[in-house]
């Protein structure tokens, strides 16, 4: 478990998908972009999002 509430999760696996950063597909999650999945992640902690 990563402790936020089921709605927070939702909304940021919404906004990888929509930076093509992941790809979703029923219950399956794939990463299409490492490099920009690292590359938002870093991003989205530097601003404490």
């Amino acid at each position: 478990m990563i402790g936020v509430s089921t709605e927070t999760a939702i909304r940021l696996l919404a906004r990888l998908r929509q930076k093509n950063a992941i790809d979703l597909h029923h219950r399956d999650l794939t990463i299409t972009d490492t490099e920009k999945l690292s590359r938002l992640a870093h991003h989205e902690s530097a601003l404490g999002e």
